[in-house]
C-alpha cells in the first residue's frame, strides 16, 4: 500500500497524508474505491476552477469598453456611430435631445411629468 501512495502524484499529497495516519487498516479494495472517489473529486474541483478563470477572463475582457464602441455622444445630442452616421437622441422620458431613456435621471422618479420640463 505504501508502494501505491508513493507512486502518486503531488495533487494526491492531502489524500496521501490521510490515508498514512488512519487508525486503522485498510484494504486493497477499499483503497482502490478511495482513490476512485479521490480522482473524480480533484477533477471536479479542476473543471471548477477553470470555468471560473474563464468566466473571469470573459468578465475582463469587456472591462472599460463602455458601450462596446458602438457610439459617442456629442454636446448638441448627435452621436456619432463606428460606421461614420450622425443620430439624433430623444429621451423617451423626459423627451430631451441628448441622452436615451436608459441614462436618464428621470426614470427613478415616479411623480415626474414629462410635460412639466420638456424642451
Amino acid at each position: 500500500m505504501i508502494y501505491i501512495l508513493n507512486r502518486l502524484p503531488p495533487s494526491y499529497q492531502s489524500f496521501k497524508t490521510s490515508i498514512r495516519t488512519m487508525q486503522i487498516s485498510l484494504s486493497l479494495d477499499n483503497l482502490y474505491a478511495l482513490l476512485i472517489s479521490e480522482e473524480i473529486h480533484l477533477q471536479t474541483e479542476a473543471l471548477k476552477f477553470s470555468t471560473i478563470a474563464d468566466n473571469q477572463a470573459a468578465l475582463y475582457a469587456t472591462r472599460g469598453r463602455g458601450r462596446h464602441g458602438q457610439s459617442r455622444s456629442a454636446p448638441d445630442g448627435t452621436q456619432q456611430s463606428r460606421y461614420g452616421q450622425q443620430q439624433s437622441n430623444t429621451c423617451q422620458i423626459c423627451k430631451k435631445k441628448g441622452h436615451t431613456a436608459d441614462v436618464c435621471w428621470h426614470c427613478l422618479n415616479a411623480n415626474y411629468n414629462p410635460t412639466q420640463n420638456a424642451s
